[in-house]
């Protein structure tokens, strides 16, 4: 069963989700929000030309699973494709006002948000926006930034994983 996160309170959905209790949708809304970053992702590869502001709105109160593991083409085995913002003019909002109240959850993955040349444009991503999101459970790094740019990352709430001894 797929299902849209949208509990009121995410640390719940969260708990589901970790337990596979719950899976997440991969398409979009209505084109109003993202309940799954692989859309993004799949529209920046196509891309040919960044000059206009291209605006991602995620859906509020939804739990976004990064993928920890890939097969050999590049697919996530489970889970999806971190952000990989290399271009310029991406805003990425956590729902239309971008609040991190909003409580949209990049949970998991190597890393969550990457900012480097995917798509090799070669060119230094500018005007580029995060806000509103929480990153929470990231094995390596919840931000991965390789590339030169102008890079705002604002609102954000960065969960410290602990680690038993």
């Amino acid at each position: 069963m797929t299902m849209v996160l949208r509990s009121h309170r995410w640390s719940v959905a969260l708990a589901l989700l970790l337990r596979g209790c719950l899976n997440v949708s991969t398409s979009a809304q209505n084109g109003e929000c993202y309940d799954s970053l692989d859309p993004i992702r799949a529209a920046e590869q196509s891309l040919q030309d960044d000059s206009s502001v291209r605006t991602y709105v995620l859906c509020p109160e939804t739990v976004f699973p990064v993928a920890k593991s890939f097969n050999q083409d590049g697919i996530p085995k489970t889970g999806q494709y971190p952000l990989i913002l290399g271009r310029s003019n991406i805003h990425v909002l956590c729902g239309v006002d971008g609040k991190s109240e909003n409580g949209c959850v990049l949970s998991g993955g190597l890393f969550q948000v990457g900012f480097f040349d995917e798509f090799q444009t070669g060119n230094p991503a500018k005007n580029v926006l995060v806000q509103g999101l929480t990153f929470y459970d990231a094995k390596n790094t919840n931000v991965l930034a390789e590339n030169k740019g102008d890079i705002t990352i604002r609102d954000c709430i960065f969960q410290v994983r602990t680690i038993a001894q």
